[in-house]
């Protein structure tokens, strides 16, 4: 039986519409020359903790607050699915966010505001891995004290939902929201 339900947030309980597109586009509008491919790698080393991408970037003036504003400006909460697990879920599961984020947009408004709601909340940038690294999904079963096969784990990227699956954890691949919802069902309603 589930006892417990964790939402990757990027992506399942915040649609991002291509925020990074859009941060990229912004420097570039402002004189500032910077390569996806390159912002990316960064990203990737931000969300593990391993480099801050504010030490990275220091050099352009108000970087924090250009990522902060590229998110916010193009982000949206999932409402369906919060309301679902306010509404039905919270009555019978707890539940945690379980997320790769870096520690600027960790702080920023719109993930404060969620990561609120949720009795468990692991990022990456807090604890030095992040998915797909198995480390992170067993910060998340020692932070809840529950075995993986009480834990449904809903995530929009497979990559993360086959390590999950080897761990041991009951999984979701979000594709879109009422899906998940009826899988949910299936799962924990029955």
């Amino acid at each position: 039986m589930i006892k417990n339900v964790a939402f990757d947030s990027g992506g399942v309980l915040i649609f991002t519409n291509n925020f990074i597109d859009y941060f990229i586009k912004n420097l570039l509008e402002n004189n500032i020359a910077i390569s996806k491919t390159d912002f990316l790698d960064s990203l990737s080393l931000a969300e593990s903790g391993t480099k801050k991408l504010s030490e990275v970037y220091k050099n352009i003036d108000g970087f924090e607050n250009l990522w902060i504003e590229a998110l916010e400006n193009n982000a949206k909460y999932n409402f369906e699915l919060l309301n679902y697990y306010k509404n039905v879920l919270a009555k019978r599961v707890d539940a945690g966010i379980l997320s790769n984020v870096d520690s600027i947009l960790a702080k920023s408004g719109i993930n404060k505001n969620l990561y609120k709601i949720f009795d468990s909340v692991i990022l990456s940038c807090n604890i030095g891995y992040a998915k797909p690294c198995q480390e992170i999904y067993y910060e998340y079963l020692k932070k809840v004290n529950l075995p993986p096969e009480k834990v449904l784990f809903i995530e929009d990227k497979q990559e993360y939902i086959d390590v999950a699956n080897d761990i041991g954890f009951e999984t979701i691949h979000f594709i879109n929201t009422q899906k998940t919802i009826e899988e949910i069902k299936k799962i924990i309603l029955n």
